[in-house]
């Protein structure tokens, strides 16, 4: 009898922590109580996996930390994300009255597949777990006995979400929205910023496009959303055999090496570059770094996306040569001047600043000329650079650098407006692709490239840039744009500046 009691007691608490534990413990939740389509085969029970377990380490962290998630997340494809969201989203809906979630999907029908996961949790949830409906439609989905449901709708011109309040919100697929900032701004008016809202915002890379910046604000701490980035390599269905015919080349195995890849994870990389067609697709579809995701095939960058890639990839320890120093200024809107800093064949370090005018660009330039004493300065002299080139140029003249021994003043007129080897040509050189460039790193980039090999003193105000021959001398075997375009990837010169 006594035995019989302890085990109805051992049930009820048993029972009670699997409660509990529904409602507080998302991956328990969604093994015990929700069902997932796979890729293949029938309804199984939904266990995270690695992609998904990292990003609710990240949002549960946020959470503890801040009382509310704020989350842009930018993933390779078929992570499973948005079912991640959709099964965390609905475990909150359920379990809390007056709840109500909004799913925006860039098109109708992703909006659509998106909902069409939630109806199925609800449908092959245990009946105890599952709260009654009142409403169910193509647009809605209300729990009637909580108040709480949801509300779909498609990333619109007309702005989406004005009507609506919620307190958990899905940005699907963001990266393709039309005039995102504008959906943006609309969408954070429908969720107060208050403690227990949930706002993910989720995509694959479109380019260098309007999502990119909201991506590089997190990155660079100025927005309250945190950056998570997924790669490809954390899905370990995204492998292949790899038999003894599988050598890798160079290029496989420093990634094998960076990224921690197996030989089955480089042979399903080398397949599914051959059925895309395109190593640079690949990049953008199933990156292994934030950098990679955003280089667009499609993209008519200066840079080939290839090169960008590749320099990006290297690794170089050694440091030689003078400091050069790239110059790509700004106006006073949200754009941003950059200035970067070289030696050889690596960039030191890149900084950028918003807000500033003309003096206070030039005043920055000299600053750096005054206490790091470098070999070059490369300003982009198109817009603002005209005068940061021409007071800059002004105050080292009064310094006594013009004719003596200081330093390379350049006035940079953009690459297709000035040709690479001071021909007087103001065409693009042959083989490039115009004056576009993928990001803006690459123009201060760019800038830093153009290093003269010459073995004679500098002086102030000396425009002519490297010629053909010039670059041949860092390394026959390099083709002239890439010598031109991307110092990461050249060899140590053979003559240097003294």
């Amino acid at each position: 009898m006594e035995t019989d009691s302890v085990q109805w007691i051992d049930a009820v608490l048993a029972d009670g922590e699997h409660a509990a534990r529904l409602r507080s413990d998302l991956p328990y939740f969604a093994e015990h109580a929700l069902k997932l389509r796979p890729k293949s085969g029938p309804l199984e029970p939904f266990i995270l996996n690695a992609a998904q377990r990292k990003l609710h380490e990240i949002i549960e962290q946020q959470k503890a930390e801040t009382g509310r998630v704020r989350v842009i997340v930018l993933k390779a494809r078929q992570l499973g994300v948005s079912t991640y969201v959709a099964a965390r989203l609905y475990q909150r809906t359920i379990h809390n009255p007056g709840v109500r979630t909004i799913i925006i999907g860039h098109e109708r029908r992703a909006s659509s597949n998106l909902f069409q996961i939630v109806k199925r949790f609800h449908e092959h949830s245990p009946e105890d777990t599952r709260p009654s409906i009142g409403t169910s439609n193509a647009e809605e989905l209300i729990f009637d006995r909580m108040d709480s449901g949801y509300i779909v709708s498609v990333a619109t011109s007309e702005g989406t979400g004005r009507s609506a309040t919620a307190q958990l919100l899905h940005a699907s697929e963001a990266a393709f929205w039309s005039d995102l900032p504008m959906q943006a701004a609309s969408l954070m008016q429908t969720v107060p910023d208050i403690g227990g809202t949930e706002i993910i915002i989720e995509s694959t890379a479109n380019g260098y496009n309007d999502f990119h910046s909201m991506w590089r604000k997190a990155e660079a701490g100025e927005s309250d959303f945190i950056p998570v980035f997924l790669p490809w390599s954390l899905d370990q269905g995204y492998r292949r055999v790899a038999d003894d015919t599988l050598v890798m080349d160079a290029e496989e195995k420093k990634l094998a090496e960076l990224h921690n890849l197996d030989r089955e994870q480089i042979a399903w990389r080398r397949a599914k570059i051959a059925q895309l067609g395109s190593a640079d697709y690949f990049a953008q579809e199933y990156p292994l770094t934030p950098s990679e995701a955003f280089i667009s095939s499609s993209f008519d960058s200066f840079i080939p996306a290839a090169l960008v890639i590749k320099a990006r990839r290297e690794k170089i320890d050694e440091l030689f040569g003078p400091l050069i120093i790239g110059v790509d200024p700004a106006g006073m809107g949200a754009d941003r001047t950059s200035i970067a800093w070289r030696r050889g064949r690596q960039t030191i370090k890149i900084e950028s600043r918003k807000g500033l005018d003309t003096m206070e660009v030039a005043g920055w330039v000299q600053k750096i000329i005054r206490e790091e004493n470098p070999a070059r300065v490369n300003i982009d002299a198109g817009g603002l650079g005209v005068g940061v080139y021409e007071t800059t140029s002004n105050r080292n003249r009064t310094r006594g650098f013009e004719g003596g021994q200081g330093v390379i003043l350049a006035r940079l007129k953009g690459c297709a407006r000035k040709s690479i080897d001071g021909g007087g040509n103001r065409a693009a050189p042959k083989g490039t692709r115009g004056c576009r460039f993928p990001s803006r790193q690459a123009e201060p980039s760019w800038s830093l490239s153009l290093l003269r090999a010459h073995a004679r003193p500098l002086r102030v105000g000396d425009e002519s840039l490297m010629s053909t021959t010039e670059c041949e001398r860092f390394g026959a075997a390099l083709d002239y744009e890439t010598c031109i375009m991307l110092p990461s990837l050249l060899p140590k010169p053979k003559t240097t500046l003294k």
